[in-house]
């Protein structure tokens, strides 16, 4: 993505291209979840926030790490 030559703005051009595609596939990603049937959390406060606030997907791999 980046070298020593490259400029600051070809730089910010690519973070903001990248910024963009990675808020689009996490829109898609709400839009997928929005009408499965809610996750089962354990009652643990952690797990709890990590699920209102990740998406289905990042929330499972978050929880599989997490136990």
């Amino acid at each position: 993505m980046t070298c020593k030559t490259m400029s600051i703005t070809k730089f910010v051009k690519q973070y903001e291209q990248r910024t963009t595609e990675i808020r689009d596939s996490e829109e898609i990603e709400d839009y997928k979840c929005r009408g499965k049937p809610k996750l089962f959390i354990k009652d643990c406060g952690m797990l709890k926030h990590a699920g209102s606030v990740y998406t289905r997907r990042i929330f499972t791999r978050f929880q599989q790490e997490f136990l």
